[in-house]
Formats: structure tokens, C-alpha cells, sequence
């Protein structure tokens, strides 16, 4: 349950990534790219710790 939690936490980070790539020249882009990364580590993060726990 926690892999699939952490997927999607991780797809939704993409999602913001490409997101923030595809709209360069807009004012915030650097701040909805990092947010992006966040979302990703905290996803990678959900999955280890899921994976440990097993």
C-alpha cells in the first residue's frame, strides 16, 4: 500500500517538474521546480520507509 502511495506521490511530483519546464519565463518557476523535487524525495522517502517496515 505504501509503494503504490509513494508512486503516486512521486508522479505527482513529475507532473510539477515538467510542469515548471514546460512554462519557462514565468515569475515562480524556480519555486514550483523545487516544490516539484520535494514531492519526489518525499515519495522516494514514503517507499523506503514502506519497504523497511515489510
Amino acid at each position: 500500500m505504501k509503494l503504490a502511495i509513494g508512486l503516486i506521490i512521486c508522479f505527482i511530483g513529475v507532473v510539477l517538474t515538467n510542469f515548471s519546464f514546460n512554462e519557462i519565463g514565468q515569475t515562480g518557476n524556480i519555486v514550483i521546480q523545487t516544490a516539484g523535487f520535494l514531492v519526489i524525495i518525499l515519495g522516494l522517502y514514503v517507499i523506503v520507509k514502506g519497504r523497511k517496515q515489510t
